[in-house]
């Protein structure tokens, strides 16, 4: 009878301890948030130091560790992030497909403070692929009063706007407006915006067909951000330089502008920076007839294409 009593204790007292909660498993969700956490701030880091591949592994670990206890809006902001990186890298269809994570957690847990920068990011990438209508459709909510802006309504309203002056720009429709509402909204942060500025003052130059003065504009924003060391500024700089030159028949200067534009955007991995400049430098090259680099831009392209995510791993870049 004592043995029965003593097996029945210890079992009993086995059964206790499975149910207690260990001290290990009570801290483990503060220590995956602050984990988390951690992982975000380091790629913000990155980011912000143009290290887009590097911010992009810190994000897409941070979301693992969101998902490891469900923090749905954790996660969201690790999908935003994801997908604003992959723009930076030109990657669109990565960019789509983390945008599409992030709007279903938005949507299913009614974190309509994020919905913006959906938004934001879906209309950049129209942009990019010079979609400007379907765009137009994203931003126009916003000035009619059917979308909201959001808690976070100065930092959204700058960049809605931006791309709105964009696709005018783009569209040549109401531009001089477009343009003019966002210097007004931004004028108390001019140090910030002053090089984007320049950059869109010269696009509208360039619909007056002035190209003198657009070309001035550009080489003042492209002094800034150097400046700045701001190399995606400076390489989207040099391509509109690139640009205006071919326009004018100044294959020379397209020449230097889309080969320096070339290297920094193979310096800070931005794939659709570097096939537009890669491009641009076939028409350039077949103008010039200089057939040996066309055939080493053709080659280039070609390993680019095929290489997709792992091109900036390979050895071949070189003039």
């Amino acid at each position: 009878m004592i043995k029965l009593r003593l097996l029945i204790f210890l079992f009993l007292a086995m059964f206790v301890s499975a149910c207690v909660t260990s001290p290990d498993a009570i801290v483990t969700r503060p220590v995956l948030v602050e984990r988390a956490e951690s992982y975000v701030q380091s790629g913000l880091e990155y980011y912000q130091r143009y290290e887009y591949l590097e911010a992009q592994s810190q994000f897409q670990k941070a979301l693992y560790e969101y998902q490891a206890f469900n923090a749905v809006e954790g996660q969201a902001r690790c999908n935003l992030n994801l997908a604003k990186t992959a723009i930076a890298l030109g990657d669109y269809d990565d960019a789509r497909k983390y945008l599409s994570g992030a709007r279903k957690i938005i949507q299913a847990h009614s974190l309509h403070d994020l919905a913006a920068y959906i938004d934001i990011m879906d209309s950049t990438v129209l942009i990019a692929e010079k979609k400007y209508e379907a765009a137009l459709n994203i931003v126009d909510g916003y000035f009619s009063g059917k979308k909201d802006y959001g808690k976070d309504r100065a930092r959204i309203e700058a960049a809605i706007l931006l791309n709105r002056v964009r696709i005018a720009l783009e569209l040549k429709q109401d531009e001089v407006q477009w343009l003019e509402r966002f210097k007004q909204l931004v004028k108390k942060d001019m140090a910030k915006y002053e090089a984007r500025l320049l950059q869109l003052e010269a696009r509208l130059e360039v619909n007056k067909q002035q190209y003198s003065s657009a070309l001035e504009k550009l080489g003042q924003a492209l002094g800034q951000y150097r400046v700045q060391a701001n190399p995606k500024g400076v390489s989207s700089t040099l391509r509109d330089i690139g640009e205006v030159s071919v326009i004018v028949k100044d294959w020379e200067v397209a020449e230097r502008s889309y080969e320096d534009a070339l290297l920094v955007a193979y310096k800070i991995k931005d794939r659709a920076a570097l096939l537009e400049s890669v491009e641009s430098l076939q028409v350039i090259y077949r103008q010039l007839e200089k057939e040996n680099k066309l055939e080493k831009i053709q080659q280039l392209k070609n390993k680019i294409t095929q290489d997709n995510k792992i091109w900036y791993l390979r050895s071949y870049f070189e003039f």
